[in-house]
């Protein structure tokens, strides 16, 4: 998404460009999209108990007169915790904070996740950097052996920016920061990033201390985004990754053919004729003459390799073996700039694992959270099973759907601005119409069962079990609640409205929807499924309230309300007596984890203004639903007899989950969060492997930053019993480790305090020591000491907030602001008629007139993926708050499935993107 900027501020004379697909929405009843019910941020939580009573809907006709007037709107903007934003950026606005030299350098925070802008003099938009240039971006930072510095580029194709790290001792006169490979090669670095220029680049530290860090354009210009995290935080491709260095895995389009024959080209500048483009080819590589050859040596294309430059002549100084490696990761930069590939990677090295190979699965931190990793050595799904997702429809050539689906339908009866063609068999998902993430249905279907373990994207809960994709709900999150229960109708195998039923009827429904009003029907509808041997799961709602949500609150229905990372109430989650059971719905304000990324729920998505399949991470009881509804689908494929019936003795037994409220039931997680090998292991069946033992210890990583003093470690059980803890240790005095609430068997929570006094400042880290029954295990963590924190502050650069017509997409009202302390920016809109409207906030570093970028701070209220981010202002809107973070498109180094015809030339077809909220 992209929206332009007001040149003259305060003026109102607004353009826009890319944010398209945005109407007032005007339906029977609003069926939330992420669980129903409102957002997490503050001010936005409707007090428990306020719901009104089932039947008390106005009659049609007595919708009272808009409102008359001028009103005021205010609020606060946030900033993540773990963000910055580069010192000198090229919008003129922008305090210019200079960090193109050592002594000049600006401070970061550990892990991080920082975007700014470089660029070579006279290139890139006016602005107050354009003449001179701003070749270089100095950081300082401390950091522990074995993290990963990661450089994005979304925007590539305008400029070829390199990473080089530097030891603390450097000054101006004895290190060369500046140059960039032009007037010299940089001097005195101590690591240098692979130098493609391709999207990534990565650099790993083997030794722990104080460093520079160097952002630089060797051509061109652009935004950036640099992320500071774990070891494991990394999707880029490095020359000291694990791989067969000179063999590249290619896939040719098959497109290029037919345009290859139509310019006469020859088969020296094409594939036609040579490979195949239903499948990947190995290829190898001749570094030097610049061939690509097969690895028997008969086929041979052209390569665009980088020969004698000075950036070959850097990596070739660390040895043979590294200059061969290097040459292998350039070349596959260059080859994704071909028209005729559809993607290129290494030839990876894999080892034995009990987890999927999937590019994306390390930040699926959710997964272990219900012991995944050790119900997949039972089953990963069976292809009999049947999980019907009845949401906003999906995007059926999502590479990470590729042969997920069985046949589905579309029962949205009335939708103008999505297919408009009423009832149909084709469930596409049609998108959003306002700002937002949307594609809320791929989102939910991925969780339960995109494909895996093929080095691609993620993993599905049940990645062996089928999709059932029923349209119900506009590609905005709303429907109406006939068509929804005509889908849930439809997917039972019951009769409908479509006068057709599935061949072979769902087993699970998954519900990630609701609204507050009870309806007789609806229940009628669900007694009858359940009586039909269909199990249904529901969100809770995201309201943080008791009062009852719909269907979640319906007799025969499993409510799922939804936990942090941390195992804890989610702060948006709802609660009460009708709560069954809890799962991961994540929680997009913190990173606790230390990867440099929300702790969101990583699944599928689609970006339809640039037409790209997108790998998004959402919050919701939505998120947390299709946890439960794919592990019901893993007890099914071990235990095909199994019934709703059985499914609630089982959970009110205890037998799925681990209990981890107050003992017993309780209105916060119900009977527990699934545990998804207690219940494989429940779900028994003739012949069914015996129930294993393992110790599921959460999170796996510890970051504190710069100011968390405690952070919760959990250990627990996989199977519920058969271990036990004997001891947890840190490896240095300054962290202590105090049991919390921990059983007799050494399970339960464990507190982790550091304490910073007496510790200089820098990057510390230290492993947590478990010692069970089963063995060693071990936990790594991570903080920072700052004395004097100044120029550490977390914010997200100089903001634009503008007020948006949602008709014509005409600026209203403009807003500029610098960041106040915490990463807090405050608004106030005076003298606003009385209308609707769009409130945007977001960043320019560019200066290309457009906020909401790639790499630029972007936030809509309430959230981006709130189903209606439409404003009725009809009286003084106070504490409108919402959240700000940046807009990052990350690519994955393998993708599959049909490419989108909407491609830039030079890029990946496939990007994962991070959804606010």
């Amino acid at each position: 998404m992209n929206v332009v900027k007001n040149k003259t501020p305060y003026s109102s004379d607004f353009l826009m460009k890319r944010l398209p697909y945005v109407f007032p929405l005007v339906l029977v009843l609003a069926l939330v999209s992420c669980g129903g019910g409102g957002g997490s941020d503050p001010g936005d939580n409707p007090p428990p108990g306020n719901t009104p009573p089932p039947g008390n809907t106005p009659p049609p006709g007595n919708t009272p007169p808009p409102a008359q007037g001028n009103f005021s709107i205010s609020g606060k903007l946030f900033a993540p915790s773990y963000v910055q934003s580069d010192g000198d950026v090229n919008d003129p606005n922008a305090t210019n904070r200079e960090n193109d030299s050592f002594s000049s350098s600006q401070a970061l925070l550990n892990p991080v996740s920082i975007s700014g802008y470089v660029n070579r003099p006279q290139t890139g938009n006016p602005g107050q950097l354009q003449s001179s240039g701003d070749i270089s971006d100095i950081y300082r930072v401390s950091l522990s052996a074995g993290q990963n510095i990661n450089l994005l580029i979304p925007h590539h194709e305008r400029g070829d920016l390199d990473l080089y790290v530097y030891p603390a001792n450097c000054t101006d006169s004895t290190c060369t920061s500046n140059q960039c490979g032009k007037a010299g090669d940089a001097t005195g670095y101590e690591y240098v990033s692979n130098q493609n220029s391709g999207a990534n680049e990565k650099v790993t530290v083997s030794t722990g201390g104080d460093y520079f860090v160097e952002v630089c354009a060797w051509d061109g210009y652009g935004n950036y985004t640099m992320t500071v995290g774990t070891k494991q935080s990394s999707l880029f491709i490095s020359a000291d990754d694990e791989f067969a260095p000179g063999e590249i895995v290619v896939r040719f389009k098959a497109s290029q053919d037919k345009q290859n024959r139509e310019s006469g080209r020859t088969a020296a500048s094409s594939t036609r004729g040579q490979y195949p483009s239903d499948r990947a080819v190995l290829l190898r590589m001749d570094t030097l003459n610049g061939l690509l050859s097969t690895k028997d040596g008969r086929k041979t294309i052209a390569a665009a390799t980088t020969s004698n430059n000075s950036k070959r002549r850097m990596a070739a100084s660390r040895g043979a073996a590294y200059l061969e490696r290097w040459e292998t990761i350039n070349t596959i930069a260059r080859l994704r700039q071909r028209k005729d590939v559809a993607y290129a990677e290494p030839n990876y090295i894999l080892r034995a694992y009990q987890t999927p190979n999937d590019g994306l699965y390390k930040y699926m931190w959710h997964y272990p959270l219900i012991n995944l990793p050790a119900a997949w050595d039972v089953t990963t799904g069976s292809n009999n099973i049947i999980v019907a997702v009845v949401d906003t429809g999906i995007k059926a050539n999502h590479p990470d759907m590729q042969g997920q689906l069985v046949s589905g339908y579309d029962f949205v009866s009335d939708d103008p601005n999505g297919d408009g063609d009423g009832l149909d068999n084709d469930p596409d998902d049609p998108g959003p119409t306002t700002p937002g993430g949307g594609y809320h249905g791929s989102h939910v279907a991925g969780t339960v069962a995109a494909r895996a373990n093929d080095n691609n994207g993620i993993a599905g809960t049940s990645w062996n079990t089928r999709i059932m994709p029923v349209r119900v709900l506009n590609g905005d999150g709303s429907g109406r609640s006939y068509d929804v229960l005509q889908g849930v109708l439809y997917a039972a195998g019951l009769t409908n409205d479509s006068g057709t039923v599935p061949q072979q009827k769902a087993d699970i429904i998954n519900l990630s929807l609701g609204s507050a009003n009870f309806s007789q029907q609806a229940q009628d509808v669900y007694t009858q499924v359940y009586n039909n041997g269909v199990i249904v799961v529901a969100a809770a709602g995201n309201s943080n309230t008791s009062a009852p949500h719909y269907p979640s609150s319906y007799d025969h229905v499993i409510s799922v309300s939804a936990v942090d990372i941390n195992k804890k109430i989610a702060p948006y989650s709802n609660f009460g007596a009708k709560i069954d059971i809890a799962a991961p719905g994540g929680n997009s304000r913190k990173d606790i984890n230390g990867d440099g990324y929300k702790d969101g729920v990583l699944s599928l998505a689609y970006d339809k203004a640039k037409g790209k399949y997108v790998w998004a991470f959402l919050q919701g009881t939505s998120m947390a639903s299709p946890h439960v509804a794919g592990v019901l689908a893993l007890m099914k494929a071990v235990n095909p007899a199994l019934t709703p019936q059985d499914v609630d003795s089982l959970i009110a037994s205890g037998k799925l989950t681990d209990d981890i409220g107050d003992t017993g039931r309780d209105d916060l997680y119900g009977h527990g969060l699934i545990n998804a090998l207690k219940a494989v292991n429940a779900a028994g069946s003739p012949g069914s492997p015996p129930p294993q033992t393992g110790l599921t210890i959460t999170p796996q990583t510890l970051n504190f930053g710069l100011t968390d003093t405690t952070l919760t470690l959990n250990l627990s059980s996989s199977s519920g019993s058969g271990v036990s803890v004997t001891s947890v240790a840190a490896s240095q005095a300054y962290v202590a480790i105090t049991p919390q609430s921990v059983d007799a068997n050494g399970l339960g929570d464990y507190q982790v305090r550091v304490d910073r006094n007496g510790l200089a400042d820098g990057s510390y880290s230290a492993d947590i020591t478990v010692q069970s029954s089963l063995g060693t295990h071990t936990v790594s963590m991570n903080f920072q000491v700052a004395s004097n924190p100044a120029g550490l502050e977390h914010e997200v650069g100089y903001l634009y907030v503008v007020l948006y017509n949602p008709d014509t997409l005409q600026g209203v009202k403009q807003l500029e602001l610098t960041p106040g302390a915490n990463g807090e920016y405050s608004y106030s809109f005076q003298d606003v008629p009385a209308g609707d409207y769009l409130l945007i906030a977001g960043s320019d570093f560019d200066n290309n007139g457009a906020i909401c970028d790639f790499s630029e701070s972007c936030g809509i209220y309430p959230r981006r993926d709130s189903n209606n981010t439409v404003i009725t202002l009809d009286r003084d809107r106070t504490g409108m708050d919402f959240l700000v973070d940046y807009e990052i498109g990350l690519r994955t180094n393998a993708v599959t499935g049909t490419v989108s015809q909407q491609q830039s030339p030079g890029q990946l077809p496939f990007t994962v993107k991070r959804i606010i909220e």
